[in-house]
């Protein structure tokens, strides 16, 4: 018995302190090679078929997945997952000037796709992860927007469940310009997933608002087929979730472009909140080149309470045709406001922001009621 625990004593003396016996550890060795993780297990195998994509996906989905095994993400990246959209937006990293920045889009791809590929994600535990997607699953009358909208928070609860430090933005769902899948069966999806919580992992992104015209359906200058986005779209998307990808803002903001096509056209750049507060001061910045000599003046619409920002850019001093003019102005929400009669959530409001040039008063921002920013308040 003394023998065989002096022997067990040797043999586990090799194994902890193999340099002071001159050895090399041939158990530590082994150890080494048997708890390296195979990230080959991170995605889905060859032969899985999600049963919503049609033919074509079927075999660009192994192909991407193949393309993402070739190409891993990296511990704290910034991950765009998505379909198509997504997909064709090709390097994002160059788009924020972000190299932590990937694109995990696949076109085609449905919520469930997205539900099978979500190992590579977690595992790397990424900073913040970028979601948009449904709007595949829309196409078949046999999903329901609840079905889509419970596939989105069920991938938020598992990227949230493995990586709980990882941002997650899930973004609404575009319009189409054809209306197909039809706005109403967009806006089912995109009313469930506005109604999720916002908490310190979880942000939701109204992206739906700032493509949509006054029927509710994709702005033709930002398509170039009535569903996948032109170069113009993607830099709306862009400037849209900047401030999100590179300083990590906690709250939603809006960029709103009114009619690019008027003259002298002007853009919002605004960080217009999705949520606020009665008593709230908000701030408007915007930006616009006059095409003549003129000044612009803003009305502000708070249901039937108009509030005039007096001259906007030059302070009232008419301004040389080609004169490019920033600047911004202050919105306080007023006790008293009470839902748009147009809107059926009682929680949602709506303001209108409307510019016109003098001496003409000729409305810039198009017909009225322009530019509708849909804002949660708390009810009183």
């Amino acid at each position: 018995m003394k023998k065989l625990i002096i022997s067990a004593l040797f043999l586990l003396t090799l194994n902890l302190y193999p340099s002071l016996l001159g050895l090399t550890s041939v158990c530590a060795q082994k150890l080494t090679v048997e708890s390296k993780f195979d990230t080959n297990t991170l995605y889905p195998p060859s032969s899985i078929v999600i049963p919503d994509h049609n033919d074509w996906t079927k075999g660009h989905y192994k192909d991407r997945i193949a393309e993402f095994k070739a190409n891993p993400l990296e511990f704290g990246d910034v991950v765009f997952i998505g379909n198509s959209i997504t997909e064709q937006g090709g390097d994002w990293a160059k788009r924020f000037d972000n190299a932590k920045v990937k694109n995990r889009g696949i076109a085609g791809d449905v919520t469930a796709g997205v539900i099978a590929r979500l190992k590579e994600i977690y595992y790397y535990k990424p900073e913040k992860v970028f979601l948009k997607i449904g709007v595949n699953d829309l196409f078949h009358s046999d999903l329901k927007p609840e079905y889509v909208a419970n596939n989105i928070k069920l991938i938020v609860a598992m990227i949230h469940q493995e990586s709980p430090k990882t941002k997650i933005y899930v973004q609404t769902i575009l319009p189409s310009r054809d209306n197909n899948p039809s706005k109403e069966r967009i806006a089912a999806t995109n009313a469930i997933l506005k109604s999720m919580t916002s908490t310190d992992f979880l942000q939701v992104i109204d992206l739906h608002s700032a493509f949509t015209d006054q029927n509710d359906l994709m702005i033709s200058e930002y398509t170039h087929d009535g569903l996948h986005l032109n170069e113009a779209g993607y830099e709306v998307w862009q400037n849209f979730i900047k401030e999100f990808v590179n300083e990590g803002k906690t709250t939603s903001y809006v960029k709103k472009v009114i009619d690019a096509t008027l003259k002298p056209s002007v853009v919002f750049t605004s960080a217009m909140p999705v949520s606020t507060s009665i008593g709230t001061v908000l701030k408007v910045n915007y930006r616009y080149t006059a095409n003549k000599e003129t000044n612009i003046y803003c009305g502000i619409s708070l249901l039937n309470d108009w509030t005039w920002v007096s001259f906007v850019g030059g302070e009232g001093k008419k301004l040389p045709a080609g004169t490019d003019v920033e600047g911004s102005f202050d919105i306080t929400i007023p006790k008293g406001t009470k839902p748009s009669a147009d809107l059926k959530d009682k929680l949602n409001y709506k303001i209108n922001i409307e510019m016109k040039s003098l001496p003409d008063y000729t409305w810039l921002a198009g017909d009225y009621p322009a530019t509708p920013l849909n804002l949660e308040l708390p009810s009183k």
